[in-house]
């Protein structure tokens, strides 16, 4: 039986964009958010990104991002995460989740959630608000 490998979480940002640098394991994230306006809802979100920075016993594991309402504990956005090679609980690995075609179906509270191995290892409160005047997400569609 194969041993489990539940990573160590270092790191978990939800931003707009993640460019990689010129220097090896840098990574530059843009629009680092907790929270989005939107001028309507539903609303979807063009593109948000995960970034995460992992550890864990040698081994491989796979995993998802979830969104999920924190009123419901709806699933309204899912990433299935490739199997990560883990090399030992002292080397980080860097992970860049992009998460396309976000539907927010309502104003409120939601979770970004990351799993592997079907257990929660980490977890970020995003906020959807209406906004009043110009809206500070993607253009919604």
């Amino acid at each position: 039986m194969a041993k489990l490998v539940l990573p160590r979480v270092h790191v978990m940002v939800l931003c707009d964009e993640i460019e990689p640098s010129a220097e090896a394991d840098v990574f530059d994230l843009r629009g680092v958010r907790t929270s989005i306006a939107a001028a309507a809802f539903p609303y979807r979100h063009l593109q948000l990104c995960v970034y995460l920075q992992l550890s864990g016993h040698e081994g491989a594991a796979s995993g998802e991002i979830l969104i999920a309402r924190a009123d419901t504990d709806t699933t309204v956005h899912y990433q299935r995460i490739g199997s990560v090679q883990f090399q030992g609980p002292l080397t980080l690995i860097p992970l860049a989740v992009w998460l396309m075609d976000c539907d927010f179906p309502d104003a409120g509270l939601y979770y970004v959630q990351a799993y592997f191995d079907q257990r929660i290892i980490a977890e970020l409160s995003l906020w959807l608000m209406q906004s009043e005047g110009e809206a500070n997400g993607q253009v919604g569609q």
